[in-house]
């Protein structure tokens, strides 16, 4: 009979192997684990070996407050995660959640300024706004280039010691991948900045301040995860926009720009397909097919803004118009502020929605210290029904003072026994129990 492979197993909750509850204390968490090690013990029970191994792990996770809040946080991937980023020189706190949020908003905030600010900058310069020099217009790019030079260098100096950094880096695929791609980028800016401060002066054309863009689309070492017919009509626009400044070609911008513009129908072409095969398929589920198609309105409305802002574009190069170059990107500047606002509103639905809920570990609580009151309170009615009645018609009339001190006290120890039911099955009894002692 064939076993089913590693993955399809399902590690049992480790809450579930101790049998004890999230709310547990670490004393509670410590008898449980003694109690089954002494029971499951390969000593004793050498048949239970497996299940002595995972009260075992289950026990040095939730003993460790930190494991035990990463577990409750993220479950076992957490913990995985956390073995990586340790067995890789990070530090566990990247996965705490003031670390978390700290980094995404520093992220937000960065590629919100890099998307408002440099197209600003750009189009302020081409109006002659500002008379800033090219470099200093690019500054959120440099900002953007010193972030990810800075994270590739971290990554790889707490990956790798410093004996093995070097041949580490050679022999890494990715890691030259990265440094190609921001060397070659890097270049491009510095070339570009240079020849636009220097327009008609300077030691070279465009022609080859772009070859190191072109040569990011083109060579292998250092291309671009893009489809292959997407990395052509890319690579062509560059040498048609290199050769129109240069005054080597002397077409009209609309040809120039051609290449974008069949760009841009592949891009709607792949969208019309894949809202067909998601429409179309019947192996998804509700929620992910709602989510896709959520995303493709959202990647649509994205392309038809791109595509306004390329029509004013061409219109204004190729003559048909005039107006200032900030008109060009009044559609992007609005996109921008739609997803602002939709992000504000999500965020505070988002608050309004979580904060009036309680877990389920909360109203399991609550649910159970209100079954135990009411029983109690029940209970406590029997003892208020027992205590009305005549002492001493109760004793038989014996009137003794002895009787009545006896009695009283097997009545005290009755009501201790019926304080430590727990079942309300169990409550009838004990009211016919103390009844028949009466």
């Amino acid at each position: 009979m064939l076993e089913p492979p590693p993955q399809a197993v399902t590690r049992p909750c480790h809450y579930d192997v101790l049998g004890v509850e999230l709310t547990s204390s670490a004393e509670e968490i410590k008898r449980s684990y003694r109690r089954l090690a002494l029971r499951y013990h390969p000593d004793k029970n050498a048949a239970e070996g497996h299940k002595f191994r995972e009260i075992s792990l289950a026990y040095a996770i939730l003993s460790s407050p930190s494991k035990r809040k990463v577990y409750d946080r993220y479950g076992n991937q957490g913990l995985h995660l956390v073995e990586s980023l340790i067995s890789h020189g990070l530090p566990s706190w990247l996965l705490t959640p003031a670390a978390q949020c700290s980094i995404v908003a520093s992220a937000c905030m960065l590629s919100w300024s890099v998307l408002l600010f440099f197209p600003a900058f750009v189009l302020l310069r081409i109006d002659d706004v500002l008379s800033w020099p090219w470099v200093a217009v690019l500054a959120p790019l440099w900002i953007v280039n010193a972030v990810f030079c800075a994270g590739i260098v971290l990554l790889l100096i707490f990956q790798f010691d410093g004996r093995q950094l070097l041949c580490r880096v050679c022999a890494s695929s990715t890691s030259l991948h990265a440094f190609a791609c921001l060397a070659l980028f890097f270049a491009f800016e510095m070339l570009m900045c240079f020849k636009l401060d220097h327009r008609d002066g300077g030691h070279y054309n465009f022609s080859f301040a772009m070859t190191p863009l072109l040569a990011l689309l083109v060579l292998p070492c250092a291309r671009l995860a893009l489809h292959t017919a997407w990395r052509s009509l890319l690579a062509i626009t560059v040498v048609f926009i290199a050769f129109k400044l240069d005054a080597i070609i002397d077409a009209n911008w609309w040809w120039v720009l051609l290449p974008l513009w069949l760009i841009f129908a592949l891009l709607a072409l792949y969208l019309k397909r894949a809202w067909v095969d998601i429409t179309t398929s019947a192996n998804r589920a509700n929620d992910e097919r709602t989510i896709l198609r959520l995303s493709i309105v959202c990647s649509a409305l994205v392309l038809l803004i791109l595509i306004i802002c390329l029509l004013l574009l061409s219109f204004l190069l190729g003559g048909q118009a005039q107006y200032s170059a900030m008109v060009i990107f009044t559609p992007y500047f609005i996109l921008l502020g739609i997803i602002c606002i939709c992000m504000c509103c999500c965020i505070v639905c988002g608050r309004l929605a979580s904060a009036p809920k309680q877990s389920e570990r909360a109203q399991r609580v609550e649910e159970d210290t209100f079954e135990h009151v009411s029983t109690n309170a029940e209970f406590n009615s029997i003892l208020v029904e027992v205590a009305q009645l005549p002492l001493l018609e109760a004793t038989g009339g014996a009137g003794s003072l002895a009787d009545v001190v006896t009695f009283g006290q097997q009545l005290s120890a009755e009501r201790s026994e019926c304080q430590h039911v727990v079942s309300g099955e169990e409550a009838p009894q004990c009211h016919a129990k103390r009844c028949s002692f009466i």
